[in-house]
């Protein structure tokens, strides 16, 4: 019961995706629309300053990536499956990074080791997503903690691309370990399990394998480890067979 009410709530979630996809369109649209405008009125009246610049045209950048986002929640929602390219593994972890920074990482010191170059067949935004829900997830485990600190990294180990975020969060019982491979659940309090559904699925469609790996005193340490890709080649998401998460 415990389970099929998790598929249950999956799917609801699943529903209400879609339709929260569908519905934020028009509204992104006109933040684009309202940013263009302001910005083509600074020009023609010259009553503009660098900072708020600065902040308009980071507004520009967040709303198209949330159009991004969107975009890509509708096609699966209408089962589009966009061919799989070789993408930098890198240069998406490092947008999540910018992204992390500068809204969660106030009072958490970041760790980078960041491979240049680490290619893999994908897709970059939602390698991104993954990255940064599991920074996200990271943080939040060591909020509470003295001198907390969350790191990031990407290399190319043993014939694979391996993408690592760990922290130094209290170490987590049985229990809660097991839930970090459950469907829907989620180990916080007032958590839906989403950030880590999303990782796990992004895992499943890339044939990636997600492991968690607890450290001795304390801390968590996840691995999304998938093929390297080498070449040019174009692969189909069909052409991709899923390894079994563990």
């Amino acid at each position: 019961r415990e389970r099929l009410s998790r598929l249950e709530r999956s799917g609801a979630i699943s529903q209400l995706s879609s339709m929260i996809a569908h519905e934020l369109k028009q509204p992104i649209g006109s933040i684009l629309n309202y940013v263009s405008g302001l910005q083509d009125y600074w020009r023609k009246t010259g009553v503009h300053d660098e900072t708020s610049c600065m902040a308009l045209d980071r507004t520009r950048e967040e709303a198209e990536r949330i159009c991004s986002i969107v975009d890509r929640v509708r096609a699966y929602a209408k089962h589009k499956d966009e061919p799989m390219r070789r993408v930098n593994l890198t240069e998406a972890a490092e947008r999540a990074v910018k992204t992390f920074s500068g809204n969660w990482n106030d009072c958490v010191s970041l760790r980078k080791h960041l491979e240049r170059d680490v290619f893999v067949l994908g897709h970059s935004l939602e390698l991104e997503l993954s990255a940064l829900n599991l920074l996200k997830n990271a943080a939040y485990a060591v909020h509470s903690c003295d001198q907390p600190w969350v790191s990031i990294r990407t290399e190319r180990k043993g014939g694979k691309a391996v993408l690592e975020v760990a922290d130094n969060g209290p170490k987590l019982d049985d229990e809660a370990f097991s839930k970090l491979k459950q469907i829907s659940d989620s180990v916080k309090v007032d958590g839906l399990g989403l950030g880590l559904a999303i990782v796990r699925d992004i895992a499943d469609r890339h044939g990636a394998e997600l492991v968690f790996k607890r450290g001795g005193d304390r801390g968590l340490t996840v691995q999304f480890i998938m093929d390297l890709g080498e070449g040019d080649e174009i692969a189909r998401n069909s052409d991709i067979v899923a390894n079994t998460l563990r």
